[in-house]
């Protein structure tokens, strides 16, 4: 079986968008970038577009914070342009973030969440574009995401057309029960995102390459890919570790993590 491996671009993150297109397409084994929205920002996106025409590299996701719990109606119009930019730029996946719990209930962090849902899922719908709500790790619930859950975020995107989940292992992967939970999420699941945790750490929010911490990503990757999973395999690493000359060897290291974790 053929896999679609991908590398966020959050992973070199001081390149500019243009600068990782131009290394991602030289190394072997990078089929597909993942790509923030203020990145692309930076530059037209019809530009961005034909850069990645010219260099036969695929755009896995499409990232947005959509801070729904923040500001409604700004995270409805940010998801409206993520929509039209996917579109354009061939891309069938929005990574979307919810927004942080802040003062709110879960209830209420939930209820606002699948009330932005409901509006994008329409218009991502029309586009044939699938957003996939990420449920972050807990220590992100006040920065990013109320959102800290498999179960939570299919509750709820339930009966929503064209919405997904972002099944990210570092994330991920402290949950009770995960098999069984990936074996609810199966049919749901957009994109999968591989990530490694430091067994050390200064910094917790360090990742590392897939293979070099602690997760059981093999077994993971099994189970995911005995559910019938044929989208892309994205390699995020968020880490304040590496500096740019150091980039190229680790796109290298993070292509063999994981093709090793894709080995099983």
């Amino acid at each position: 079986m053929t896999r679609k491996i991908a590398v966020n671009q959050i992973t070199t993150s001081q390149w500019s968008l243009p600068e990782a297109v131009e290394h991602y397409a030289e190394i072997d084994g990078i089929d597909g970038i993942g790509i923030w929205a203020d990145k692309l920002a930076a530059i037209n996106t019809s530009k961005a577009a034909q850069l990645l025409k010219d260099k036969a590299l695929q755009v896995s996701t499409l990232v947005i914070i959509g801070n729904f719990t923040r500001n409604l109606k700004q995270g409805i119009e940010i998801g409206k342009r993520a929509i039209d930019n996917a579109h354009e730029l061939g891309c069938k996946t929005i990574l979307t973030v919810a927004g942080p719990r802040m003062h709110l209930t879960v209830e209420k962090g939930d209820a606002l969440t699948r009330e932005a849902l409901e509006v994008l899922s329409l218009i991502a719908q029309q586009a044939d574009v699938t957003l996939a709500l990420e449920p972050l790790h807990p220590m992100e619930i006040t920065r990013f995401s109320t959102i800290v859950t498999i179960p939570q975020a299919l509750a709820i995107i339930k009966d929503l057309p064209h919405v997904g989940l972002i099944f990210d292992t570092w994330n991920a992967w402290w949950e009770p029960d995960l098999p069984s939970q990936l074996q609810y999420a199966k049919d749901k699941i957009a994109c999968v995102q591989l990530a490694d945790w430091q067994e050390t750490s200064d910094n917790p929010r360090n990742r590392t390459v897939p293979g070099n911490g602690v997760i059981h990503l093999q077994e993971l990757m099994q189970q995911v890919q005995q559910f019938g999973y044929q989208g892309w395999y994205e390699v995020e690493i968020m880490s304040d570790q590496y500096q740019p000359e150091q980039y190229p060897e680790l796109l290298e290291k993070c292509v063999r993590g994981a093709e090793d974790a894709l080995s099983a």
